[in-house]
């Protein structure tokens, strides 16, 4: 496997696993779960970074996870 499909799997996994949309009630709109739902330009660089990574946030916020808990 190359290093550019064994990359192209990993973003894929990171797309269907872990990125899922929350709800920003300040802005009143979905953005990734990994923003900081408070800040605009966070908001903006998590779209960035979903679309970089060619994938969509779906579905609602991850469940059983709270912020900053492992």
């Amino acid at each position: 496997m190359s290093i550019v499909s064994l990359r192209q799997e990993y973003h894929r996994l990171i797309c269907e696993q872990i990125i899922k949309k929350t709800w920003s009630k300040k802005y009143e709109e979905h953005c990734p779960n990994f923003a900081d739902v408070t800040n605009r330009s966070s908001i903006d660089i998590a779209w960035g970074i979903v679309g970089r990574l060619a994938c969509a946030a779906e579905g609602d916020k991850i469940a059983g996870r709270l912020p900053g808990l492992v």
